[in-house]
């Protein structure tokens, strides 16, 4: 049995399936400008600038080619990052998705009860 270009070309369209599939790490990355990601994420360029090394961006360019390289971001990661796994003290919280406890009113000072030490 020989196999024809179209067989061949099937196979792999299958194995592709497959992999995609079962390896979701083995997939194409689709890298995001920081534009890109802010109107995905709905939110400032300048948000994600500042949090840019929590998200997980990369910089394009040589090595050590300064502050002007290019940032983009794999959207997948930066769901993940926005998902629970930051340091405390971090947030990478878009704006909008406040941690922050709502602030209390100031409660005036208990009572004291006088205690002996009886019992």
């Amino acid at each position: 049995m020989t196999l024809d270009k179209e067989d061949i070309e099937a196979i792999a369209v299958r194995v592709a399936d497959i992999l995609n599939e079962f390896r979701p790490e083995l997939r194409p990355v689709r890298l995001l400008s920081a534009s890109e990601l802010a109107t995905a994420l709905g939110v400032s360029r300048a948000w994600v600038y500042h949090h840019a090394a929590a998200l997980g961006g990369v910089r394009l360019g040589k090595p050590g080619g300064g502050r002007r390289a290019s940032l983009r971001f794999d959207l997948d990661r930066v769901r993940r990052s926005l998902d629970g796994s930051s340091e405390p003290g971090a947030s990478t919280a878009p704006p909008g998705r406040s941690r922050r406890r709502p602030s209390q009113k100031a409660q005036p000072p208990a009572e004291l009860i006088e205690y002996d030490g009886a019992a």
